[in-house]
């Protein structure tokens, strides 16, 4: 938790684990990256809607 709290990355966090296998450590980030580009794109289409409705 310390390290997360000091910005330290997510993949050099994760390799911390002991037993974690390369496969499962770009899984897990894969996810995170889709996770965070769909979320983008539901701020940007609300932002468009909320632009729209004040126009």
């Amino acid at each position: 938790m310390a390290a997360m709290m000091e910005g330290m990355p997510l993949r050099p966090l994760l390799s911390f684990i002991p037993g974690i296998k390369r496969e499962i450590l770009e899984q897990m980030v894969g996810a995170l990256n889709e996770g965070v580009a769909y979320n983008k794109k539901n701020v940007s289409m609300e932002m468009k809607a909320l632009c729209q409705t004040r126009n």
